[in-house]
């Protein structure tokens, strides 16, 4: 599926620790909405903390957020 142009995915730990560093620098005072999904777990068992494979997980810090490079996915978009 077609990523939203307004949507940065971190694809490899490089670009996980410069958006991991803007979010203790750049942006740290601000409040976060964080969101896992998890795979590989017994949900009637277990809880996600500490169990099964995190797949995703997803930032959200306000609509003037910006972590890409001036491009999202490719597509150049308005910084707001």
């Amino acid at each position: 599926p077609e990523v939203p142009a307004d949507v940065y995915v971190v694809r490899d730990a490089t670009q996980a620790a410069r958006v991991a560093a803007m979010l203790c620098h750049l942006y740290r005072d601000r409040y976060f909405a964080c969101d896992t999904e998890v795979a590989d777990i017994d949900v009637k068992a277990e809880s996600p903390v500490a169990h099964g494979r995190l797949i995703c997980f997803s930032v959200f810090c306000g609509p003037d957020t910006h972590f890409g490079l001036g491009t999202a996915n490719g597509t150049r978009h308005p910084l707001r």
